[in-house]
């Protein structure tokens, strides 16, 4: 799995120990956009998807069926799984 964290909109203060995959934003922000690579990329089970979603406190999971779908909505997400 590759996980991949955009930048927030606002400035944010970054950890001095973050790596170059992985931000730490503080504050965090209000909410979470994360995209699901479509096919072949690994499939969640509803059960997998749940428990991402309840990690925090307004996650939004986008899961695209076609790469043109993806496309679309890669310029607005925050992580991204694959």
């Amino acid at each position: 799995m590759f996980l991949a964290a955009a930048a927030p909109a606002s400035p944010a203060l970054l950890a001095a120990d973050t790596s170059d995959r992985i931000a730490i934003f503080d504050p965090p922000p209000s909410r979470i956009r994360i995209v699901i690579e479509p096919p072949p990329a690994p499939r969640y089970a509803p059960e997998e998807i749940q428990k991402i979603k309840s990690a925090g406190k307004n996650v939004e999971i986008m899961i695209p069926a076609t790469v043109e779908e993806f496309n679309k909505v890669l310029p607005e997400c925050d992580v991204l799984l694959g």
